[in-house]
Parts: structure tokens; C-alpha cells; sequence
């Protein structure tokens, strides 16, 4: 488990999540965030979108899929 999510917001296209992620979970949250952002029908060619930890340092910026 990867702690709770404490806001989602859109800007523009770009979504920005802001959860509680322990620091040994980092890499595998940035992956299935992007995963799961990409396989959308809405944002999966936009670049830009962000998950945050509790004190808004990115964990990972996912870029464009290009497929």
C-alpha cells in the first residue's frame, strides 16, 4: 500500500496527484501512475502529468506516450 491520496487536480490536461508515498515505494508508484495515466482514452498522448508526495516534491513527471 502506498499510503493515501491527498488531492488530485486538472490543469488543462494535466493531472497532478498528491498522495503519501514511503520512499522505498517511489519507482513503483511512478510506474503505475504513468501506466494507468497512459491508458487513458483522455491523457494518454499529453506529457506533463505529476505525482507528488505529501509535500509537493514530484515523484515522477510522465512524458508523452508515443505509441
Amino acid at each position: 500500500m502506498w499510503g493515501q491520496m491527498a488531492s488530485i487536480a486538472v490543469d488543462g490536461k494535466q493531472v497532478t496527484i498528491r498522495s503519501d508515498i514511503p520512499p522505498g515505494a517511489r519507482k513503483a508508484a511512478g510506474d503505475a501512475f504513468c501506466n494507468l495515466i497512459q491508458g487513458s482514452d483522455v491523457a494518454d498522448f499529453t506529457p506533463g502529468h505529476e505525482l507528488q508526495d505529501l509535500d509537493g516534491e514530484t515523484v515522477v513527471v510522465c512524458p508523452a506516450r508515443s505509441d
